[in-house]
């Protein structure tokens, strides 16, 4: 009987995930990419470098669209890649 229980509550946990996950790509699907650019270049003035961890946890999003972003805004010259793949950081190009 516990094993259904236990089955149950498994399942339920997933289900609240899955919700959790779609909720995330809604709220970044709603905010313009100028929006979130701006989030970032906000938190890098007062923080020395961003990982694409961090931007997705910033801008509630998947990782794989916060690394998108991240590439994008390293594309336009605004940010610089620091680090190799799996431990990259990304900091504020001087001007």
């Amino acid at each position: 009987m516990s094993d259904n229980s236990d089955l149950s509550d498994k399942v339920s946990d997933k289900l609240d995930l899955s919700d959790k996950m779609s909720d995330k790509s809604d709220l970044s699907d709603k905010m313009s990419d100028k929006a979130q650019y701006d989030i970032i270049i906000s938190y890098l003035n007062e923080n020395l470098e961003i990982s694409m961890t961090k931007t997705a946890e910033i801008l509630n999003c998947h990782p794989k669209t916060a690394q998108r972003i991240l590439s994008k805004l390293t594309d336009e010259g605004e940010l610089e890649k620091i680090g190799a793949n799996k431990n990259r950081k990304y900091k504020l190009v001087k001007n």
